[in-house]
């Protein structure tokens, strides 16, 4: 089985400096594509104007690798759909554009930014879906300090065993207590921890 990703940037009317947002996203891109080079079959590039493209073998990293392109490129937001087939270049891709297309027109509280698209294992689809949902809703509602936090994390360590809420406060500059207070109110466990288990579900359906 095969995962087609296509990202769209969510550029606004008031968004500047457009070029510098396509050359950050191209060296992220770039990264993502050296980084995690033996998960992909067919490197990440860019497509029209804030769309890009990727296609991978595994859904082993997968997540993860949304969330570095998403922090790397910071304060603009990026939406993406996944699809899973059979053949890359086809069914696999299409169920990536329907997903994007879904995203784009059906979207609960205008927060969601993931969606995935399969023709096996449609319940617990509906259960994987939801639960990025869930993901996405709370990741909207964090403060300044709390979304640096997962900034850090996501680009530090991914996915693995974050860092120590003593190196956190070093790095902020503010008291164990403070970091503590923002990652309990963040769900920042909980949200890594969701997205590491729906990623060894893609393994256990789809490899």
């Amino acid at each position: 089985m095969y995962y087609a990703v296509v990202g769209e940037i969510l550029f606004s009317q008031k968004t500047e400096h457009r070029e510098k947002v396509q050359e950050d996203l191209l060296r992220t891109l770039e990264y993502i594509n050296t980084y995690y080079k033996e998960d992909i079959t067919s490197d990440f590039a860019l497509a029209e104007q804030g769309t890009f493209w990727g296609i991978f073998h595994t859904g082993a990293h997968l997540l993860e690798m949304l969330d570095v392109i998403q922090f790397r490129i910071r304060k603009i937001s990026a939406r993406f759909g996944i699809g899973v087939g059979e053949s890359a270049e086809s069914s696999a891709c299409e169920h990536a554009k329907l997903a994007l297309r879904t995203i784009q027109y059906s979207n609960d509280y205008n927060v969601s930014k993931l969606l995935i698209v399969a023709k096996q294992y449609e319940k617990e689809l509906r259960l994987i879906n939801e639960s990025l949902h869930m993901c996405d809703y709370m990741q909207g509602r964090w403060k300044s300090l709390q979304s640096m936090i997962m900034e850090i994390t996501i680009l530090k360590t991914g996915y693995e065993e974050p860092p120590k809420q003593t190196e956190l406060a070093e790095i902020f500059k503010t008291s164990k207590q403070n970091i503590n207070r923002a990652i309990r109110g963040m769900g920042y466990y909980q949200y890594i921890r969701t997205k590491r288990e729906i990623q060894k579900l893609f393994l256990n359906y789809w490899g």
